[in-house]
């Protein structure tokens, strides 16, 4: 009785062998299945708020024992001078609206009314501490006419949403015919040295702890040209985990929503930050901060960081859109559940009483739960609801 006992006592405390997986696309089945992995206690639990294709890992899939916290995964050493290449698998998506539009979490491809297909492929290289993808979409959209409300105001695109306009590009159709679109989709080229990341992408993000929905930054349309550095995995700064992002890039509106020229360029500056506290293992909260302006702009160099801190015009409803949103993600492996939630804001705050007399100004959230049921073959409950912008309950007319 002593000699399995002691091996049963030996095998509990051998570390779990664990197995890499591959980087999933933002949205995808892999990208879900590695998630719900975390709650099983196969996979290391890791942040999930800032997700990008390009990380240079997907993360682990864990065996003989509970996964372990990821810092203590160790890290897959390549040979320094190797060349991997790798060919991605064709995708090929189709979708059908009889009735309208009804377009999100799918990219560069609008869901218009009629058929609409897309077909993405590419390839994948790494080279010492660089690597970069390849992965562009081609889509044909057929964008067949429905019944809308008309655009009536001057300045803007009959196709215009006119319930949102002069504060959203999302036209209601992308012009009177079918169309082309040739986007290059999750492309990227980064540089990662000293766990720090530099790079430049078209790649789409998600910025949030929603499977479904968030609050900023979703794949529901094409990505941005930008520039990014930070953190290429979150670094140990002994009383938890912190990883940390810069980003700049350019936005192109639509050609149906403004018809001035002048107005269609703006430049978008971003911070997020997410933390881990080393005694409460499954918690990670988040912050966002983000600046959207007009190009040409008064504001050159080393200002785009440093207004993402402070900006003269804060408190002064300057031309400048400032959004900022919290997050937060708890998991509990043992139990299968995680919940997680985000709360955000599309207008600051004109001093410290203003945030406490009117905190709804302009806010939206979204919160929700994910919990998995029966051993080995599992149910998933998933949960989630998402509150868009408000205007405030006790001052209507405000700017």
């Amino acid at each position: 009785m002593i000699l399995p006992a002691l091996v049963a006592t030996l095998a509990a405390a051998a570390p779990p062998s664990c197995s890499p997986l591959l980087p999933a696309a933002i949205g995808s089945a892999a990208e879900d299945l590695a998630r719900i992995q975390e709650l099983t206690g196969v996979a290391p639990v890791r942040p999930q708020l800032f997700r990008r294709w390009s990380n240079p890992e997907g993360g682990f899939v864990c065996t003989g024992g509970r996964a372990p916290h990821p810092s203590e995964v160790p890290q897959v050493a390549a040979d320094p001078d190797s060349f991997e290449v790798r060919l991605l698998p064709l995708e090929w998506r189709n979708y059908l609206n009889s009735g309208y539009p009804d377009d999100r979490n799918d990219g560069a491809l609008w869901e218009g009314r009629g058929i609409s297909t897309g077909l993405t492929g590419g390839v994948r290289v790494r080279w010492k501490f660089f690597s970069a993808g390849f992965a562009p979409l081609v889509a044909w959209q057929q964008n067949r006419d429905f019944y809308r409300a008309p655009m009536t105001t001057p300045g803007y695109s009959q196709y215009a949403n006119p319930f949102n306009y002069g504060a959203i590009d999302l036209p209601l159709r992308f012009g009177p015919d079918a169309f082309w679109t040739l986007d290059p989709g999750q492309s990227f080229a980064r540089v990662d040295l000293y766990n720090v990341a530099l790079g430049v992408s078209t790649e789409n993000l998600w910025w949030g702890p929603g499977l479904r929905n968030s609050i900023l930054m979703t794949n529901s349309g094409p990505g941005f040209p930008h520039l990014f550095v930070g953190t290429s995995r979150p670094q140990d700064i002994w009383i938890g985990w912190l990883e940390v992002q810069l980003m700049w890039g350019r936005l192109t509106q639509s050609d149906y929503f403004l018809t001035d020229p002048v107005r269609t360029r703006r430049v978008f500056s971003a911070l997020i930050i997410g933390y881990e506290p080393r005694w409460i293992p499954g918690l990670f909260l988040g912050l966002t901060r983000v600046f959207v302006d007009r190009l040409p702009s008064r504001v050159k160099g080393i200002e785009y960081v440093a207004r993402l801190f402070w900006n003269e015009s804060t408190g002064h409803n300057g031309p400048e859109n400032q959004l900022g949103s919290l997050m937060l993600r708890w998991v509990f492996p043992d139990s299968g559940l995680e919940i997680f939630g985000e709360w955000g804001r599309d207008d600051y705050s004109l001093n410290l009483q203003d945030f406490v007399d009117q905190p709804e100004h302009a806010q939206a959230y979204m919160f929700g739960l994910q919990k998995t049921f029966g051993v080995p073959a599992r149910i998933r409950l998933h949960a989630e609801l998402a509150h868009t912008l408000e205007k405030p309950t006790n001052n209507p007319t405000r700017p």
